[in-house]
């Protein structure tokens, strides 16, 4: 809904105004959506009418004409000189507070046994709560359940992190209350921070990595790598690829995912090579 009405807004300046009276309004929302311009079926989540979608596109492909954009098939995605891709804000229903998803969630000491602390989420614990409890069918508590995780990444209460490659974690953790009371805790929010600081650098250089099909990973380990070097070392998180997953999931980057599908990724987390 804040959506729909933001848009609205901007549509009635805009028309007050012109397109390029107030063209930083229109990076600005765009900056909050992957700084991408496709088919307005396939950005239905956030183009409430015709006119605003004829509106961005018509900045998209002056872009593309001033050598500012790129199009990636049936997409225009800005180029960093005129738009940042910031994290996404993600549209759910749920909270990772809310009672219904802590059912998912593991006490801070449940894998003390392994010398591994933190309130892990159990997934498939928290999609059958969803089911149960909310009356969702199976692909709906899925994409519920990656949204809840996205909006957890998104705002520095979940990650899935661990400093070395070849020690995977026990699965996303919570980073707030008590199951903060956990080692290392400085270094996962730090490491969080940043990847959230240079969202728009991880996203393009993936984007240079993955095509726009089925057939690969999404996201790449070497996301991971850009991130340590761009902050000279300082983000230790081995594992920021799926933090990135999340978002570019919970954003609807990549599109028919659901409890058995795989999904398709769409521009900007990849690129389609012509």
């Amino acid at each position: 809904m804040s959506r729909a009405i933001a848009a609205a807004g901007l549509v009635t300046m805009l028309a007050a105004g012109g397109a390029w009276a107030d063209d930083a309004s229109v990076r600005a929302y765009l900056s909050e959506n992957g700084c991408a311009v496709g088919p307005q079926a396939r950005m239905a989540q956030e183009m409430p009418t015709p006119e605003f979608h004829a509106t961005l596109t018509t900045y998209a492909e002056a872009a593309l004409a001033r050598g500012e954009a790129e199009r990636h098939g049936d997409w225009i995605v800005l180029g960093p000189e005129i738009c940042t891709i910031q994290p996404p804000k993600i549209d759910t229903s749920y909270d990772i507070a809310s009672p219904v998803v802590q059912r998912g969630i593991g006490a801070v000491d449940a894998h003390a046994e392994f010398e591994e602390y933190g309130c892990f989420i159990v997934g498939e614990d928290m999609q059958q709560a969803l089911v149960q409890q909310e009356g969702l069918t199976r692909d709906a508590a899925a994409v519920a359940y990656y949204r809840i995780i996205a909006e957890g990444v998104r705002s520095g209460r979940v990650s899935f992190f661990s400093d070395d490659p070849l020690r995977t974690p026990m699965g996303f953790q919570v980073l707030t209350g008590a199951c903060a009371d956990v080692p290392r805790i400085d270094a996962i929010r730090r490491s969080q921070a940043l990847m959230l600081e240079h969202f728009d650098t991880l996203v393009r250089d993936n984007a240079s990595r993955v095509t726009c099909d089925a057939n690969g990973a999404p996201v790449t380990v070497e996301v991971g790598q850009t991130l340590a070097d761009v902050t000279e070392g300082e983000a230790v998180n081995a594992w920021t690829t799926m933090d990135m997953m999340m978002l570019a999931i919970g954003a609807g980057w990549i599109e028919g995912i659901n409890a058995t599908e795989r999904g398709t990724p769409r521009p900007p987390i990849c690129s389609h090579v012509e």
